[in-house]
């Protein structure tokens, strides 16, 4: 898909939803921190792979988490 000029995102679109199923809720920080624990683990998975132009691997952040 990547050699045919698709654009490759690796991602949880999950994340953010995450914040309200957790009990008791986190505070602000805490699940920065949770959330980017697991974003720390997809970059370290990602590590090293090459990538070929137009290819790019996006890994998102928790954009929407709460503020």
């Amino acid at each position: 898909m990547v050699d045919a000029g698709f654009v490759l995102q690796i991602d949880d679109p999950g994340l953010p939803d995450w914040w309200d199923m957790l009990k008791p809720e986190p505070t602000v920080e805490a699940y920065r921190k949770f959330a980017q624990l697991r974003i720390d683990a997809v970059n370290h998975a990602l590590a090293g792979r090459e990538t070929s132009s137009p290819a790019r691997i996006a890994v998102s952040a928790a954009a929407s988490a709460p503020t």
